[in-house]
């Protein structure tokens, strides 16, 4: 049933986008976005503008830089430590994915 359903969304997909279109970042051209809800599109590469890029180079930056690891394993429990870590901050994520022009105004 589940794969029934992917098949006739690929498909649906597929018929709504050319193939120049066919990248992540396009927006669906039969989206419907209710009236209190603002979309903010971005470029197809702009990670300047996508938060998650700073928290990424936060990461290299603070976390994992300036280290040399004996295993893979040990890379990824480096990783799961410095995303724990800044994951228990509150505030060291706001301020790394804080933007002045994606605030909720009342």
């Amino acid at each position: 049933m589940l794969t029934t359903a992917l098949t006739v969304l690929s498909a649906m997909a597929d018929k709504m986008r050319s193939p120049a279109q066919n990248r992540s970042h396009q927006p669906g051209v039969r989206l419907t976005v209710p009236e209190n809800i603002t979309l903010l599109l971005l470029p197809p590469y702009a990670p300047e503008l996508n938060p998650m890029e700073n928290v990424w180079d936060y990461l290299r930056g603070n976390q994992l830089s300036m280290a040399a690891w004996d295993s893979y394993a040990a890379i990824l429990d480096a990783c799961c430590d410095a995303w724990n870590s800044l994951m228990s901050d509150a505030k060291r994520i706001t301020s790394i994915t804080a933007r002045d022009w994606a605030q909720v105004r009342t």
